[in-house]
């Protein structure tokens, strides 16, 4: 069974990594957007319409998928100055009550943003900015592909903490 698991956290990873290069390139567009309008508002007096809209609906790529990456990196902020004085059965617990939380949190906001990008996709009026008219749908998709990677990044944690707090003749049994 872990070996499986291994397997699926190595394929989840790989897909996580794919979309922190994607993020890295949305960041990149985003940037040089950014400073073009700058550029042509301050030199031209110019400014380029709907760079706001256009960089609001990227930072969903960017939010999402860095979410993912850094809970795939164990990144996340960790108060150490707690669970260092905590026993270690109690250190386990509160890795399967956080883990618990991610899973849930991230279940839900999967299943929320996923129905409503189902929803934008088999109707005709898809959600769009305002200016631009650029469709949200898409966004929506991305958001619920990021929320869907944490939430089974947190699963694959929480089996990992219940199994560490299994005692060690019921872990030799299961292999």
């Amino acid at each position: 069974m872990y070996k499986a698991l291994k397997g699926f956290e190595n394929i989840l990873a790989i897909i996580i990594r794919i979309c922190m290069w994607i993020d890295s390139l949305t960041v990149a567009i985003m940037v040089l957007l950014l400073v073009t309008d700058i550029i042509c508002r301050n030199i031209f007096n110019i400014s380029i319409s709907g760079t706001v809209e256009v960089i609001e609906v990227l930072m969903v790529l960017v939010v999402f998928f860095a979410l993912a990456y850094t809970t795939l990196e164990k990144g996340h902020v960790i108060i150490d100055l707690f669970t260092q004085m905590m026993s270690a059965k109690f250190k386990i617990f509160v890795n399967i009550f956080s883990s618990l939380c991610g899973v849930f949190a991230f279940a839900l906001f999967t299943w929320q943003t996923g129905t409503r990008s189902w929803e934008n996709i088999t109707s005709n009026n898809s959600l769009a900015t305002t200016m631009l008219h650029i469709s949200l749908t898409p966004f929506m998709v991305v958001a619920t592909i990021g929320s869907a990677c944490i939430c089974l990044f947190y699963l694959i944690q929480l089996v990992y903490a219940v199994s560490e707090g299994l005692p060690k003749k019921i872990m030799v049994k299961a292999h």
